[in-house]
């Protein structure tokens, strides 16, 4: 049995409108009220995206996404809360993997962050020319980062020491186990 893996889309906090037409993503940054979108099919100005990576048998994307999921944290477990303040950086699990953010802000009601994204540039980190946020659920964030600190000539890049990032990793992957 062949399995259809697909590659995740970027940026779809900017995009309005996305659809799906013989199996192909379409995407508009903005909303289109024209005649053919009002009554519920997709005009010419929808961007086919390219998601598919390739057909794969069944072992083989079983281990590609054992490599890559994050299993949903386990209805019995009891949850482990981090409260965080603002400006604080973490660690988050966002599209399979985790990242480097920083708290900008919180719902009092659910308890979940606004994070603002970092961006990795080899072995620091650094805030991207368009600044990058979303909220998140307070469970995909777990662990506080003590460590990162500016680093180069310009003090624009933040390093974190080799023990943290390697903690870090080791709670993901335990999260993922």
């Amino acid at each position: 049995m062949n399995n259809i893996v697909t590659k995740p889309l970027k940026g779809t906090m900017k995009l309005h409108a996305i659809g799906v037409e013989e199996s192909h993503l379409m995407t508009r940054e903005t909303s289109c009220y024209c005649n053919i979108c009002i009554r519920g099919h997709y005009c010419q100005t929808l961007e086919k995206q390219n998601t598919m990576v390739s057909n794969l048998t069944e072992n083989q994307n079983e281990t590609n996404l054992n490599q890559e999921t994050v299993n949903p944290p386990q209805q019995d477990a009891p949850e482990q809360r981090i409260d965080l303040e603002l400006d604080e950086f973490v660690a988050v699990i966002y599209d399979r993997n985790w990242f480097i953010r920083q708290i900008v802000d919180k719902d009092p009601d659910e308890g979940d962050y606004e994070i603002n994204f970092m961006a990795k540039a080899k072995q620091m980190y650094k805030w991207p020319t368009v600044e990058d946020r979303i909220w998140v659920d307070h469970n995909d964030v777990f662990c506080v980062i003590n460590t990162l600190e500016p680093s180069g000539k310009s003090q624009r890049l933040f390093k974190m020491s080799s023990e943290e990032k390697e903690k870090v990793s080791d709670l993901f992957k335990s999260r993922i186990a």
